[in-house]
């Protein structure tokens, strides 16, 4: 109660806020080209997932979608690889955002977005589970979206790396269906925020495009865990802070520069609370590529697989799309 009694002062501040300067935030992360197929991978991207989208959507809310450019996350972050794998990482970029912002924007129940993540656990695990739905779940052309989509990467992967996969995903699952936690700090809300987002699984498509297995006791390593944690941070850091302004309109105030201004005794305005946001991102960064090139040395050392082909970007470039569209 006394942390909130000082920081009355600051909740004022926060709701009569009015404006905030979004300083500059350096990248030195060497940017990639995408893939040569993006266009390619992007157009049967969105082809597949107008089979599922509502059917009441307009040509204007097409257009839209497409001015996103959201399978061309994909194509920036596996820039390698096979057609084939090109346009199933952008297959699932498309369907992760889409659920990502129906989740996060409070269109679905709890009750029934605990059963889809059962349901699609279930078929994760076991691939002659056969989906149910009923009117009293998410429409039914989301389940068949999972069910074509799953059936798809599992065919697509070498099975270590579908393996991890499961694994990725599963954290993801099990984070939407527990409660939301009461977060006594800002760490703690950086450790939830990790597995709240459909990030991890990218590293088994970077796996899958270049047609390799990294061994489970790599992925275990703490050079690697120190490397996943600060480059899901790093997006998300930056997605909080891109979004801060649409989701305060929205009265949504769970995000990094809030958490500070109320939790941080340094916070005394909105704008130290974004500074010291960006501040973070920017350690986060290096944080990211000094842990990349010991990853990276290692393996060009066993031959595991060669520098050119090895991805150093997804971070940056999930990046470069907030930034384009604006999320």
């Amino acid at each position: 109660m006394a942390l909130a009694l000082d920081k009355i002062y600051a909740i004022e501040k926060l709701l009569g806020l009015k404006n905030f300067h979004l300083p500059k935030i350096p990248c030195s992360i060497p940017s990639v080209p995408c893939h040569p197929d993006s266009i390619y991978a992007s157009n049967k991207a969105h082809e597949w997932a107008y089979k599922f989208m509502d059917p009441k959507m307009t040509a204007a809310d097409r257009k839209a979608l497409e001015d996103w450019k959201i399978p061309m996350f994909a194509t920036l972050a596996v820039p390698f690889g096979s057609k084939r794998n090109a346009v199933i990482c952008s297959k699932y970029s498309m369907f992760a955002v889409l659920m990502d912002d129906l989740v996060d924007e409070g269109f679905v129940e709890s009750s029934i977005l605990q059963d889809y993540y059962s349901t699609i656990l279930n078929h994760l695990h076991n691939p002659d589970f056969k989906i149910q739905a009923s009117d009293d779940h998410l429409p039914v052309r989301v389940y068949r979206a999972t069910e074509e989509l799953v059936t798809e990467i599992r065919s697509s992967m070498l099975p270590p790396v579908y393996a991890h996969f499961v694994a990725q995903f599963e954290r993801y699952a099990l984070s939407r269906m527990a409660s939301r936690p009461k977060f006594l700090s800002v760490k703690q809300y950086i450790e939830w925020r990790r597995f709240d987002v459909f990030l991890e699984p990218i590293f088994s498509f970077i796996e899958m495009a270049l047609e390799v297995a990294v061994p489970d006791m790599e992925l275990e390593s703490e050079d690697y865990l120190i490397l996943r944690d600060a480059g899901i941070d790093y997006i998300s850091m930056h997605n909080d802070v891109l979004s801060f302004a649409k989701e305060f309109a929205c009265n949504r105030l769970l995000n990094l520069p809030v958490l500070l201004l109320l939790s941080d005794p340094e916070m005394e305005t909105v704008q130290s609370a974004v500074d010291k946001s960006c501040k973070m991102i920017v350690d986060k960064e290096q944080e990211f590529v000094y842990y990349h090139n010991i990853l990276i040395t290692q393996a060009r050392a066993e031959a595991f697989i060669t520098g050119e082909k090895f991805d150093a970007n997804w971070c940056l470039d999930t990046v470069i799309n907030h930034r384009r569209t604006g999320r």
